[in-house]
Order: structure tokens, then C-alpha cells, then sequence
């Protein structure tokens, strides 16, 4: 970098300008405020900030710290006549940078999230990705007041659909935290993807291991999800019970529905027949109804006819009831004409005697002649009498005779008319009890109709029943289906995300040393018929079981597993084989040879090791390394391991990892914030930087804020304390690509709170090469700390603290590219093992300091052939 100009005005003046032009409101008064600055430091406004560590008189370390700060206006000009301000432009830089260039800035410390927020909103809503992602970073700290989450997501959400990786991050973190936004693990996952360029590769992601609650939390859900299953296969078995017993059902219903269908069909052919013969016997009885009207026809007639003797025989009767008084008047004419023929007789005696008497004859006969005539007359009358006495004798026998004859034609009608009466009156009889049992059939007909009809409505109920249980059945598969797609899913999906969100599992051998190579060599062991394997196993989603050639083994809380393994003369392979609960496997293979006995060749399977993969040519770019050890402080209790551990990392960067190495012993606040802001003012695109911390480290249990201790700290007071938001701040302004914070101090852990993408042991060598290229091109900001919220051992590792030896150990004995996680879980494994105290290293992104989920690799100067 070259040397500042030497053009430049007094630090006390150059400051009393910049707060005048920090009031300033009008823009022609900022303007002629900036020109002035411009034209009393000689600094042209593109041009680089000198650097404020350099300068002779900077006394306080706070000028070194990264603010918010909103540039003043660039005045451009446009032709010979027409000059105007360009927009204000927000960056993050130093306090003291931003003075110098005339910037407006309130530090952290003193500001509330307005202050920060009119740095950056203008930019912000203008649709700048890197502002809008600030933004919701300062809504989410809060920054003097409670944060607001749900803002922090929406402009987090505004970058994010830019594309702007860490933007990506911080909502995928709202997302896994449920802050903001719903919980969603699987939306948290997309965004992590998403951020790292690796969509749909085997890449897994879990939550930064700040304590066990996560991974117990993470058990909590395979075990929530375990209960769900049982239940679903608990409510599958009895809904296929039901589907069973319906089906049943159902069969049953379908074998007597047939019988009764059949019975049904029967019954109504009988019904047809019966029908039929009843409407035969209702037109028999309809024909015999006709007869019956015919022959009371016949039988009127009969009776008509019988009725006309009677009259006639009345008639006959009048006539001889006319006749007979005829007779009686002819015989009382017939007695009168003889009483007058007496009387004749008597008067022709008279004359008789008269004549006798002598009565003279002229009288006599005159008397004679009147009693001649009168005895004429009286012939003729008795004559006529006669004759009508004998005709009517005639008549009278002829009347007789027809009343004879009548008297039989009416006995013989009467008697066919009784006959008939008889006939008819069987005919009538026949016909009403032929009707009788026409009804009876009837109302039999009509009630098995009725039967039949109850029947078929019941058969017609029972079909609709067996519908409705095909449809209950049809029901019940798809509930059961679904119930086994759930429990598919839990079995393979709910496992799945939970993969997503869990790696499998992984091995570290601690005992006997192995080198972090991919092949598989021999260890030579010392003399003797048994060596101690011991190794940690991690599980995130839960160990299922884990096996040394064959065998189970049993691990404590905390992963740690040993078992005495005999070696023999020849050799001994060792297996150990991990599976977790969701079937993931990991496997780590070695062979043990005792020193002084020839070496046997092993199998031919069991020899050939596992091909490293050719790595193409990737551009790791140049390695830079800030380590920093404190031992003596003025204030607090000395260290004893700190300088040693901070010497042997420095020499082991710089010989087998070509680092460039600065190194900072006994440090105060401002010369490491001074090495720091240097790095951060050198440091481009192309970089890589490790920062080393090994001293005190505080956490402020105000705000759980953690605190690196220069030696100038006090413990009652945090003056010269470095906090973790002003280091994040520091990174998050750096451009080095690659950034990793390796921090050996008490409350370190209070650096890590993100998430992490894992690769998963089970990828392929091509596969894993494309991960390293993908990573190396992905800007990253992680922390590798000696444990979490709670004090780390300073001793234990010899000369080193534990999680020195560790590391150092894992560093030295590496010949391959080796990501940062890798490294983590081999020096996890070492401190909890070895550490009489539980400590727990972490590794995870920083929080707020710009990561996009790529990661740190350590690559030796010299790679072995492949």
C-alpha cells in the first residue's frame, strides 16, 4: 500500500471541521464544508483513506473501531457552467477514517438504531443489496432499543431476492429461530442453500452448537417424529382393522344381499304367477258375473212371463165369473120362462076349465091366440135360453180347460223359475265366495307385494349401505394412505429435513494418532499384545449405534467411546462403523502394526486405499494470519500457555501453510485494534485471513456480549475491553474473502451464534472437489472457539493449553486440503476427551460479520502426489 500523502492538517482542526460539517444542514454549506476538508488535508475524494495507525498522535483506540458512516456529497461538475452534489454514499469504515473524509458517523455505543438507520436507508430503499441487508442487521441488534425482527426479515427478504448471500443468511437465521417470520426449518434450509451456491447437492445444514439444547432439540423432533409415526402406524393398523371389518362387512352384506336378491327375484316370479292367476280368476269372476246378470235376465223374464198366466187367468176367471152370472141369470130367466110356462099351463088349464066352463070361445080364444103367442114367445125365449145355457156350458168348459191349462204352464214356469232362482242363487253364491277368495288373494297379493316391497326398499337401504361402506372403505384407504404417506414422510421426508437440517455422522480417532489423510495407512504401536482405541462420535440426529470390527461399543455423554483392541503378529484391520437414527453411516478404516514386526501385506481389498481425488487447479489466494498471545497482563492474572500456544501456530502457519504471519505478544487495546484495522485496510478480494486469540476473554451478562481482554483490561471496568460486536463489525468491513477467528479464550463461544453448512461424509471425490470450489468462491466469516459460555483451561496440553495441543496436533499431522470443520471436529474430539472439565469447542459462522456460506481451508505449501 503506498504512503499517505504528507499534506495534512492537524488531527484537532481536521475534527472541528468534520462536526461542522456533520451540523451543517444545507448542502451548499456541506458542500463548501467538504471542499474546504478536500482542499486543507490535499486528499482528492476518490482517493485511498491513509492509514490512521500510522499516524503519529492517534491516542484513542476508539478512532480505530468501524462505525456507520454516511460520506458527504461529491461535487461534480457538468460543462463549463452547471456544478451539483452527488448522492451521500453510507460505508462502513473507521471512526477516525470517516472523520478524515469529512463522513457523518455515530458509534454504536452512544447510538440508537435511528442514528445507524439514516446512514443507511436512503441507499436502503434506493434498492442497494448491501444497504438493504445493513439495514436489517440494524433493526435486528436493535441498537439502544428492543430489536424488530419482523423488519429485520422484510429488508433482509429485499437483498435477499438480489441474491446477496448474506442477506440470504441472516433471513434463513429468522426462519430457524422463528423471529420475524414463522419457525420453518425447511424455508431456513432453502435460504442456506440458496446463499451457498450448492442447490440441491448433498450439502447439510445444523444450528450452531452454542450448547446441546440444539442437538437435544434436534432428538426432541426425531423423537416427536417417532411418536407421530407409531401413532400414524397405530391409526393405519386401525383403520385397516375398520377397512377389514368393513370389508367384512361388506362381504357379508354382498352374500346376503345375493341370497336375497335371489329370494326377492323368486318371490317376485311368484308374485308374477300369482298375479296372472289372479287376474284369471278376476275375469272368471268377471265372465261369471256376466252370466250371473244374464241369468237374472232370464229370470226377470221368467218372472215377467210368469206374471201373464195370472192375468190371463184373471181374465179367465172374470169371463167365468161373467159366464157364471150369465148362468144364473139364464137359469133364473130359464126359471121365470117356466114359471111363466106354468103360469100358461095354468092359464090354458084355465082356459081349459074355462072352456070347460063354457066361457064363450071368441075370450077363450082370444086368450088362446095371446096365451099361443106368450107360450110362443116363451119357446122362443127358452129356446134362446137353451142355446145360450149350452153355449155357455161350451164357454165355460173351454175356460176350464185354459185354466187347466194355465194352471200348468204356471206350475211348470214356477218350477223353472225355482230352478232357476236356484241356479242363480248357487251362481251368486259362487261368484261371492269366488269373490271372497279373489279379495282374500288380493289383499294376499297386496301384502306380499307390500312384503316384497318393504324387502326390496330394505335391500335397496342395505345396497346403499354397502355404497356407503365402499365409500367408508374408500375413505379409510385414503385417510390409511395418507397416514402411510405421513409415515413415509416421517420415515423419509421428516427424516430427510431433518437431515437437511443434521450431517450424519462423524469418527475421530484420538488414540492412536492418525494423520487427517483420505487413504488408509498402517499405525505402527508400540510392542505389546493390546492398544487402546479411543475416538469421539458425533451424532446430531441421534447415534444408533456404533461398532469396533463388529462389535458395540458404548459412548458417554459426550461421544467419547475406547476399546482394547489385541493386534497380532501380522496386523490388525480396524473398523469402526456409526450409524445414527436416520440411518446415516459413517465409517473410518485403519490398520495397527506392531513396531519391529515386518509388515504384512494386507488383502487386496483391505490394501488398496481410497483414491485421493486430483484437485484441478483452484485459487485458494494468499494466506494471511493476525495471532495474538497474551500471557502477561498488567491487571488480570497471568497466563502461562497463551505466548507459547500463539509461537507454535505462528511457525506452523507460516512453514507448512505459507501463511503470512503478523504476530502480536502481550497486545494492549490499541495495537490490536491497529493490527486489525491494518489488515482490514490491506486486505483485498483475494485473501484469506486467520485471526488467532489466546488471553482473557469476559462475557457481560447485561447483554451476554463477549470480550477479548488486551493486557491493558480491568477487571472492573470494560474501557479497554475489545467486544465481539465491534470485532464482527471489524470483519464485516474487511474484504478479505475468507476470514477465520480462531479464538482460545473463556466465554469465546459468545462469537459463534449462526449457522453452519456441513458437507456430508458421504459424497463423492468429484462431488467434494465441486464443494471446495464452490466454497473457496463464497465469502466467509467463522469462528473455531475453545468452548462455549463457561471458562476454558489455560493448561493440560503440556506447554499448550488443551485446545492448543489440539489444534496443533490436528495441524501438524494434515497433508490435504482441510476445511475449517473438519478441523473443529478433530480438535472437538481431543478437548473433550482430554479436558478434566467439560469444554466444548464450537464452530460456526459469526453472526452480522457478512457470511455467505463459504468456508475456510487450510492447504499445504506442499500437497502430497495424489
Amino acid at each position: 500500500m503506498p504512503a499517505a500523502p504528507s499534506a495534512r492538517i492537524p488531527r484537532r482542526d481536521s475534527r472541528r471541521l468534520a462536526r461542522w460539517f456533520q451540523r451543517a444542514c444545507d448542502p451548499m454549506r456541506k458542500s463548501l464544508a467538504f471542499v474546504l476538508l478536500l482542499a486543507m488535508t490535499g486528499f482528492p475524494p476518490a482517493a485511498a483513506a491513509p492509514n490512521p495507525a500510522s499516524r503519529a498522535g492517534i491516542q484513542d483506540p476508539d478512532d480505530l473501531l468501524v462505525v456507520d458512516c454516511l460520506l458527504p456529497a461529491r461535487v461534480r461538475k457538468m460543462g463549463r457552467k452547471f456544478t451539483y452534489l452527488s448522492p451521500r454514499k453510507p460505508v462502513k469504515t473507521t471512526g477516525l477514517d470517516c472523520e478524515i473524509r469529512g463522513g457523518e458517523y455515530v458509534s454504536y455505543d452512544r447510538a440508537d438504531y435511528q442514528t445507524a438507520l439514516r446512514v443507511w436507508k436512503d441507499a436502503a430503499e434506493g434498492g442497494d443489496a448491501t444497504a438493504q441487508n445493513y439495514v436489517g442487521e440494524i433493526y435486528e441488534r436493535g441498537l439502544g432499543t428492543s430489536p424488530d425482527y419482523a423488519a429485520a426479515a422484510h429488508w433482509y427478504r429485499k437483498a435477499a431476492e438480489q441474491n446477496f448471500a448474506a442477506a440470504q443468511i441472516n433471513l434463513g437465521q429468522l426462519y430457524e429461530r422463528g423471529l420475524g417470520v414463522s419457525a420453518d426449518m425447511e424455508t431456513a434450509v432453502s435460504w442456506y442453500r440458496k446463499a451457498s451456491g450448492l442447490e440441491g447437492s448433498k450439502l447439510a445444514f445444523v444450528t450452531a452448537p452454542e450448547a446441546g439444547a440444539q442437538v437435544a432439540s434436534l432428538r426432541r423432533e426425531l423423537a416427536e417424529s417417532q411418536r407421530e409415526k407409531n401413532k400414524l402406524q397405530s391409526a393405519i393398523a386401525r383403520l385397516e382393522g375398520e377397512i377389514k371389518a368393513s370389508r367384512n362387512k361388506r362381504s357379508d352384506g354382498e352374500v346376503s344381499g345375493s341370497k336375497e336378491r335371489e329370494r326377492l327375484a323368486s318371490e317376485r316370479a311368484e308374485l308374477e304367477r300369482a298375479r296372472r292367476e289372479l287376474d284369471g280368476a278376476r275375469d272368471d269372476v268377471a265372465k261369471r258375473e256376466q252370466r250371473l246378470a244374464a241369468e237374472r235376465e232370464k229370470v226377470l223374464a221368467l218372472q215377467r212371463a210368469a206374471e201373464a198366466p195370472g192375468a190371463r187367468r184373471e181374465k179367465l176367471d172374470g169371463e167365468a165369473t161373467a159366464l157364471a152370472g150369465r148362468a144364473a141369470e139364464v137359469e133364473q130367466e130359464r126359471v121365470r120362462l117356466e114359471s111363466r110356462a106354468m103360469e100358461l099351463d095354468r092359464r090354458e088349464r084355465d082356459l081349459v076349465e074355462r072352456e070347460a066352463a063354457g066361457a064363450t070361445q071368441d075370450t077363450l080364444a082370444a086368450e088362446r091366440q095371446k096365451l099361443a103367442a106368450e107360450r110362443g114367445e116363451v119357446g122362443a125365449q127358452q129356446a134362446s135360453l137353451a142355446a145360450e145355457a149350452a153355449d155357455l156350458k161350451n164357454q165355460r168348459a173351454q175356460l176350464e180347460r185354459e185354466r187347466i191349462a194355465l194352471a200348468e204352464e204356471a206350475e211348470q214356469r214356477e218350477q223353472e223359475l225355482a230352478e232357476r232362482a236356484a241356479g242363480l242363487a248357487r251362481l251368486e253364491k259362487d261368484i261371492k265366495a269366488s269373490q271372497t277368495a279373489l279379495f282374500a288373494r288380493n289383499d294376499a297379493m297386496a301384502a306380499r307385494e307390500s312384503e316384497v316391497a318393504s324387502r326390496e326398499a330394505e335391500l335397496k337401504s342395505r345396497s346403499e349401505e354397502l355404497a356407503a361402506l365402499d365409500r367408508e372403505i374408500k375413505r379409510l384407504r385414503e385417510q390409511a394412505e395418507v397416514h402411510k404417506t405421513q409415515v413415509a414422510s416421517l420415515a423419509g421426508s421428516a427424516p430427510q429435513q431433518v437431515s437437511a437440517e443434521v450431517v450424519g455422522p462423524s469418527i475421530q480417532v484420538i488414540e492412536p494418532e492418525l494423520g487427517l489423510t483420505r487413504a488408509v495407512r498402517p499405525v505402527f504401536v508400540a510392542s505389546g499384545n493390546m492398544q487402546r482405541i479411543v475416538g469421539r462420535v458425533e451424532a446430531p440426529a441421534g447415534l444408533l449405534s456404533i461398532t469396533l470390527n463388529s462389535e458395540a461399543v458404548s459412548v458417554n455423554r459426550h461421544g467419547i467411546f475406547q476399546r482394547d483392541v489385541a493386534v497380532g503378529n501380522e496386523g490388525t484391520d480396524v473398523q469402526i462403523v456409526a450409524v445414527d437414527e436416520l440411518g446415516k453411516r459413517a465409517t473410518r478404516s485403519f490398520s495397527l502394526q506392531r513396531t519391529g514386526v515386518r509388515t504384512v501385506e494386507p488383502p487386496a481389498v483391505a490394501a488398496a486405499p481410497p483414491r485421493r481425488p486430483k484437485l484441478p487447479p483452484i485459487n485458494f489466494g494468499n494466506y494471511h494470519a493476525l495471532v495474538i498471545g497474551n500471557n502477561n497482563y498488567r491487571s488480570l492474572p497471568t497466563l502461562d500457555t497463551a505466548r507459547n500456544d500463539a509461537e507454535v501456530d505462528s511457525r506452523i502457519l507460516k512453514t507448512k501453510y505459507g501463511f503470512n504471519v503478523t504476530t502480536l505478544y502481550d497486545a494492549d487495546r490499541y495495537q490490536t485494534l491497529s493490527a486489525l484495522n491494518n489488515l482490514r485496510r490491506d486486505l483485498t478480494e483475494k485473501d484469506n485471513l486467520l485471526i488467532y486469540y489466546a488471553g482473557h476473554g469476559e462475557l457481560d451478562k447485561t447483554n451476554m456480549r463477549g470480550h477479548w481482554l488486551p493486557v491493558d483490561a480491568e477487571a472492573e471496568s470494560t474501557a479497554n475491553w475489545i467486544s465481539n460486536v465491534a470485532l464482527t463489525d471489524m470483519l464485516n468491513s474487511m474484504n478479505a474473502r475468507h476470514v477465520l477467528v480462531v479464538a482460545d479464550s473463556c466465554y469465546s463461544g459468545a462469537l459463534t451464534r449462526s449457522s453452519l453448512a456441513r458437507l456430508d461424509g458421504g459424497l463423492s471425490d468429484e462431488a467434494r472437489v465441486k464443494w471446495i470450489e464452490t466454497m473457496v468462491a463464497k465469502r466467509s466469516r467463522t469462528a473455531l472457539t475453545s468452548g462455549g459460555l463457561a471458562p476454558v483451561l489455560d493448561s493440560g496440553g503440556g506447554r499448550h493449553s488443551i485446545f492448543a495441543r489440539a489444534l496443533i496436533d490436528v495441524l501438524e499431522g494434515n497433508e490435504a486440503v482441510l476445511e475449517a470443520q473438519r478441523v473443529f471436529q478433530e480438535v472437538s474430539a481431543r478437548v473433550t476427551y482430554e479436558a478434566p472439565i467439560e469444554q466444548l469447542p464450537q464452530y460456526s459462522p459469526i453472526r452480522f460479520a457478512g457470511h455467505e456460506s463459504g468456508d475456510f481451508f487450510f492447504v499445504p505449501a506442499v500437497l502430497p502426489a495424489s
